[in-house]
């Protein structure tokens, strides 16, 4: 039905405002307004129930404001994230774990401590946390609401007899199950009166005359919306107190049809027979009835509606109105959020901007990323981008299926003491998608700096998807080629720094990484599989070997898929990656964390029984997960 993640954030925190908006305007007109009105404004209220997500966007919508508020965008850097991972890099990937597989990350944060991590994966669990508790309310107040309506109903039928009265459109029952007459019934609803008020034609003809302006104000669809409503929300205080009180002034305004129909000539004998007829006690919000039950200062309010006989001027109603309206357009409509296109005027490659383009490859269901070199292609871009107007974008997510080509803009900050380590300042991806298109995807970091909440956007620009469509189709390359090339190139003395590899020589990966390129057991059947063993290579400085000054390495990744090894070369902001079933080259990889241990046989002994169960689960999860 909805999500746990930022929707719904916003249709609470929507919600609850326009509940004390209505709470409040009750309030201060209560004997300005008829009670009809005040009971329509409480429509706004369940229609903003019903409906949890945003229509347009607006200058004037209260998300505007509160997405300013920290705990807000801490909450949105997670959105559609359902796990997350500290890479080497200092960065944070998230993975939509519904969506997108492991290997399309989404970056959510850009050099993060350890601390700051924590406090992010502890995030996650606890929305993940509410999430599952929320569904679990609400699985158990949806049975609490059946059960207990149920249940009336059939205590209803079990002791009813049916009261002749002719004219009616609903029958009428007497009961002995009830302590005041009611209306109850989800589609047929049925007049329920107790044996006292049936022997009594004044109080009768009284009480049927209020339940059939029930009936006549479809108050059992209401209440079972009302129902509806709470169960949806049922952590949510503000949205119990608005049933209170939006069943309180379902009888004011059932009060005052009754009157009308009845003739002001009876107003003061159906007070006292009102009087008579109800009975304290607390409002049962989740059962389908209309009873005459209610709080001492309900009952003594519905007196004084009787009493007072309230005026309602053309100006307070129109004043009501405009109220109400001005309240939907601020809760009903979702944050302007403009930094996109404002960003699309502003945009500059310099030269710290690394610009490439892809294309995903059909056999392998990767994507091979290439530089734009050409000053004459950026310049066309930056023209491309400069004139696309603000009715060309909207709002929008895809899934991965529908991207093709593509686009990547990366802002990076290089270290001046060793201009071989880098870190991402900010990136935007442009994805053609297979309706035209072109979908954009900023990372977190840059998202908040445009003061933006969404990170996606979709761009109707014939120009813009030519442009992508033909750089990354003339630019696409045997990407294996190139790869095996590199392997094949590579010598033990020119790795300038391995990373994880404690127990395999230079020597060792050199000739494997050679040996490999020369094969051509390629595997396609990688995609999904979980890697847990990786060795990173920065390589040595070539002029040929690097890309704007930033330099190759190399990073090769196994898992418990045997043989299986991923190798990916990353040149700048651009990689190439392939998979290749070779037995030596994973041993290596496999193993190179390894080292040997002096176990005590005694200890071994003595907590064998706790060790060996808890590795056998770790490599069955692992097994499971392949």
């Amino acid at each position: 039905m909805y999500d746990g993640g930022n929707n719904m954030f916003e249709w609470v925190i929507s919600t609850s405002l326009l509940i004390v908006i209505v709470m409040v305007l009750r309030q201060l007109l209560k004997d300005r307004i008829q009670p009809w009105v005040r009971y329509a404004l409480w429509l706004v209220v369940l229609a903003r129930l019903l409906v949890p997500f945003q229509f347009g966007e607006f200058d004037f919508s209260m998300m505007n404001g509160v997405e300013q508020l920290p705990v807000v965008q801490e909450i949105d850097s997670m959105r559609n994230v359902d796990q997350i991972a500290h890479m080497d890099d200092g960065s944070v990937e998230g993975y939509d774990l519904s969506g997108l597989s492991a290997d399309t990350p989404q970056i959510v944060a850009r050099n993060k401590t350890d601390q700051e991590f924590q406090k992010m994966e502890t995030s996650l669990k606890l929305r993940n946390l509410f999430a599952a508790v929320w569904k679990a309310g609400m699985l158990l107040m949806a049975a609490v609401f059946l059960a207990g309506n149920g249940q009336f109903h059939a205590k209803l039928v079990r002791t009813r007899r049916l009261l002749s009265m002719e004219n009616m459109a609903c029958p009428v029952y007497v009961t002995e199950s009830i302590e005041t007459p009611c209306l109850f019934g989800f589609f047929k609803p049925i007049i329920y009166v107790t044996p006292e008020v049936a022997a009594d034609s004044r109080t009768l003809r009284y009480a049927v005359e209020h339940e059939m302006s029930h009936y006549r104000q479809k108050d059992p669809l209401w209440s079972l919306l009302r129902g509806i409503c709470l169960i949806m929300q049922w952590f949510n205080p503000l949205v119990w107190a608005a049933a209170v009180l939006s069943k309180n002034d379902c009888e004011l305004a059932c009060d005052a049809a009754t009157i009308r129909r009845l003739g002001e000539e009876e107003r003061a004998d159906y007070g006292r027979t009102l009087i008579e007829m109800t009975r304290p006690g607390r409002n049962v919000l989740l059962i389908n009835a209309t009873t005459m039950t209610g709080s001492r200062h309900a009952l003594k309010e519905r007196i004084e509606m009787i009493a007072k006989k309230p005026k309602m001027a053309v100006c307070t109603l129109i004043v009501v109105i405009l109220v109400a309206a001005a309240a939907v357009l601020v809760t009903f409509t979702g944050a302007k959020n403009d930094g996109f296109y404002q960003w699309l005027q502003s945009v500059e490659l310099t030269d710290k901007t690394s610009v490439t383009v892809g294309q995903r490859s059909d056999d392998e269901n990767i994507r091979l990323w290439v530089p734009l070199y050409e000053e004459s292609d950026r310049e066309a871009l930056m023209i491309i981008i400069r004139k696309i107007s603000e009715d060309q974008i909207r709002k929008g997510t895809v899934t991965t299926e529908e991207q093709g080509c593509s686009l990547s803009m990366y802002d990076f900050d290089l270290n001046e003491e060793n201009d071989s380590q880098f870190s991402v300042v900010r990136s935007a991806d442009f994805y053609v998608l297979t309706s035209g298109e072109v979908y954009v995807v900023f990372d977190t970091a840059t998202n908040k700096e445009l003061g933006s909440k969404r990170k996606s956007w979709i761009i109707d620009s014939p120009a813009l998807t030519a442009f992508i469509i033909g750089k990354a189709g003339g630019q696409k390359t045997d990407f294996q080629n190139r790869l095996r090339s590199v392997m094949a190139d590579v010598k033990a003395d020119d790795f300038e720094e391995i990373s994880t590899l404690w127990y395999a020589d230079r020597e060792e990966i050199a000739d494997a990484l050679n040996r490999a390129a020369g094969e051509e057991s390629t595997s396609r059947l990688a995609v999904g599989t979980d890697l847990y063993w990786f060795v990173s290579i920065n390589l040595k400085d070539r002029p040929e070997d690097t890309v704007g000054g930033l330099h190759r390495y190399l990073r090769l990744q196994c898992g418990l898929k045997e043989n299986l090894v991923e190798i990916t070369c990353y040149e700048g902001a651009s990689f190439e990656k392939m998979y290749l079933m070779d037995e030596a080259l994973y041993n290596l990889v496999r193993h190179s964390r390894d080292y040997e241990e002096i176990v005590d046989p005694e200890a071994y002994e003595k907590f064998a029984d706790i060790l060996v169960p808890q590795m056998e689960f770790h490599l069955n999860s692992m097994s499971e997960a392949n």
